[in-house]
């Protein structure tokens, strides 16, 4: 049972790295603004009375990471281990 435990901590680590590699290397600035469009529209659609505000801010009301921010986190934390 140990083994198999420690077999699947592995092999999601192995996943977990092999998306976080691919992310980086083949996701082109223009997907990133794609994407960075699409969670600022979802977090004004999420936080309505706060449509005044810069995206930025409610993204940090959500505890959300930008789009770029959030594939670094990855990174650094796939690196960490």
């Amino acid at each position: 049972m140990h083994i198999y435990k420690s077999y699947c901590e592995t092999n999601e680590w192995y996943h977990f790295y092999l998306d976080t590699v691919y992310i980086a290397q083949n996701t082109s600035a223009n997907s990133i603004q794609k994407l960075q469009h699409t969670q600022n529209t979802l977090a004004r659609i999420l936080l309505p009375n706060k449509r005044h505000l810069p995206s930025t801010d409610l993204l940090r009301q959500l505890h959300w990471l930008p789009v770029s921010s959030r594939i670094q986190f990855k990174l650094a934390s796939l690196y960490k281990r």
